[in-house]
């Protein structure tokens, strides 16, 4: 498999451009004219549904519904957090980008850059920002790669452009950017060395999160690409059809050569001769019917692959829910951890380059997600109170709801309606139990 291509594919449909901007995705009829084709093409453009975007930040949202906790006295460190890519992104909003990536496509890279210069102290050094950044790179931008028995880089190769340009003056050139355990290289197109240093890191500084641990692979999100293009081409020809058979005919019936006598007037009467009215007659139904079922459910069938219970959850028992509820925690909870392990690597990196010990920055991602369906849960609370009194389960109950609902509540907020729902409970419970008292009475 050219994992590149598959790459190049997927960022396509991730981003709508390429043949899902253009109509080249659209695939041609076996017997259909090349004009009718261009016409159909020309036609689906900027009509692409992108379903996969949507899919990609609904999951990625829920990753970081609760932020990674950072925990540094550091003041460099404390730079690199509030600017994580020279770029002003901190870096939840860097790795919720690079989360994006990863999902859609599997895999990802994370490149640990160094400035050219160096600080004569610490002030200049946090002034002018000459401390480590870090840099994605999308991994159909490389060209060529070792990988050692770790299963990380020997070194890597990736296409950049060199932005040179000036008002009036357009100079962008190609170039490879190259990496090792030892130095940094730029090539021009024609393979020259332009520039090269050493980066004084020990190993290459270029990291690969992969969702199944290895760089060349795909992720599960990876399939909706082509369900993508299914959907595209399934609407493209939904309309063609539309638009070439869904219209009525007017159809008269007459006798062997004779010729009926018909005309609309002038106030819009259609006028006949004889016994046989004309009528309309429509087209068959069924060929749009069938197609718009086959549109459904290639978006149920993207909606499984994506843990999106959103739009089936009306339509699913209880425990069918449970079950994809757990599936996506524990994919939720399974590409977290390679979130904190690949940005616990990179932190490494940037603290040999500061001097610093890799215990100067303390990273944990949320591992439990516990996402539930709230309505179904506030059913199974009121059911089980009206079979009996449990003002200890009312509570716990209660409890895990607000949890699940106010994830991004500070901690002493959800203490203090723990205590609110603790006094009302037992509030509660003793008004119910003083009224059985009296109706016993």
């Amino acid at each position: 498999m050219d994992y590149i291509s598959e790459w190049e594919f997927i960022a396509e449909a991730y981003n709508g451009y390429g043949g899902f901007s253009d109509g080249s995705a659209i695939e041609k009829f076996r017997r259909e004219t090349d004009d009718s084709y261009d016409e159909r093409k020309k036609s689906a453009k900027r009509e692409y549904e992108n379903i996969f975007v949507s899919k990609v930040s609904r999951y990625v949202g829920y990753l970081f519904k609760s932020t990674p906790a950072r925990e540094t006295e550091n003041a460099l460190l404390k730079t690199i957090i509030q600017d994580a890519n020279l770029k002003g992104e901190s870096i939840d909003v860097f790795m919720s980008g690079f989360a994006q990536n990863a999902k859609a496509r599997g895999v990802n890279l994370l490149l640990v850059e160094s400035p050219d210069s160096e600080a004569e102290n610490l002030g200049e050094q946090i002034d002018k920002r000459l401390t480590p950044y870090f840099t994605e790179i999308l991994p159909e931008r490389v060209t060529s790669y070792k990988i050692n028995k770790f299963g990380r880089f020997d070194y890597v190769a990736f296409s950049d452009i060199e932005d040179k340009s000036t008002f009036g003056n357009s100079d962008v050139e190609d170039i490879i950017r190259y990496y090792d355990k030892e130095v940094w290289r730029i090539y021009d197109a024609d393979g020259n060395i332009i520039d090269e240093q050493p980066h004084g890191l020990g190993e290459c500084p270029v990291l690969i999160f992969s969702e199944k641990g290895s760089f060349e692979s795909l992720g599960e999100f990876s399939q909706l690409a082509g369900m993508s293009k299914r959907l595209y081409n399934n609407d493209s020809e939904l309309k063609l059809l539309l638009r070439g058979q869904t219209f009525s005919l007017l159809t008269v019936q007459a006798e062997k050569g004779s010729d009926p006598d018909i005309k609309v007037g002038v106030d819009n009467v259609l006028l006949y001769y004889g016994d046989k009215a004309p009528a309309y007659i429509s087209s068959d139904a069924q060929q749009a019917a069938t197609y718009e079922y086959r549109i459904e459910k290639i978006k149920e069938a993207m909606d499984r692959v994506a843990y999106d219970v959103t739009t089936t959850a009306a339509r699913e028992s209880g425990i069918a829910l449970s079950i994809k509820f757990d599936a996506l925690n524990a994919s939720l909870n399974k590409f977290s951890q390679r979130l904190e392990d690949i940005e616990r690597t990179a932190w490494n990196l940037v603290c040999v380059k500061l001097g610093l010990h890799p215990e100067t920055i303390g990273i944990v991602y949320n591992m439990d997600f516990s996402i539930t369906d709230l309505n179904m849960e506030i059913e199974t609370l009121n059911g089980i109170s009206t079979v009996a009194d449990l003002p200890l389960y009312k509570a716990e109950k209660l409890k895990s709801l607000v949890k699940e609902d106010l994830k991004s509540a500070e901690s002493e907020t959800l203490d203090a309606i723990f205590d609110e729902i603790d006094t009302n409970v037992g509030k509660m419970s003793e008004y119910t139990y003083t009224e059985g008292e009296q109706a016993t009475e």
